[in-house]
């Protein structure tokens, strides 16, 4: 079964506004039981416009895992390239809220989070054949809080 091609993204601008910006692109499917070569690629940009991301993935097609770079937003949008989620930066915005004002909430997601990390590092290297679905536990987990406490939910 082949696999679908996969890239994580980073889009860094310069401090200073106005300055060049440059994508790194990188391939590593070997967590998931990929046998491609790693490989990272740089591409310059004029300005950290969304058109430049755009023009770079134009033939890609596959699975994105990208910050919450808005630039990306068009990508996606394509239907050729479907959005992978990073869990480290969603767990990041509910462990700040929980060190501030811990809640029930706050405390289950992250313990959920955890479950996902926990399976993860059980079947990382393994082929997507024997990886078992672990989408019902985000989907249950989403589910839940949407329903329990969408209009509690600070964001």
């Amino acid at each position: 079964m082949p696999m679908t091609p996969r890239l994580r993204c980073w889009h860094r601008v310069a401090v200073k506004p106005g300055k060049p910006a440059y994508g790194v692109y990188a391939r590593d499917d070997r967590p998931s039981g990929g046998t491609q070569a790693q490989a990272v690629w740089f591409r310059y940009s004029p300005d950290r416009k969304g058109i430049h991301p755009q023009s770079h993935l134009k033939n890609f097609e596959g699975i994105l895992q990208a910050d919450a770079y808005a630039g990306y937003n068009e990508v996606y949008r394509t239907c050729k390239v479907t959005q992978a989620g990073c869990w480290a930066h969603a767990r990041r915005k509910f462990h700040d809220i929980h060190v501030h004002r811990p809640s029930d909430i706050t405390h289950h997601v992250l313990t959920q989070i955890g479950r996902l990390y926990e399976i993860e590092a059980g079947i990382r290297g393994s082929p997507p054949p024997i990886r078992p679905d672990t989408g019902h536990i985000l989907y249950c987990n989403l589910a839940w809080l949407r329903v329990m406490y969408c209009d509690k939910v600070p964001w």
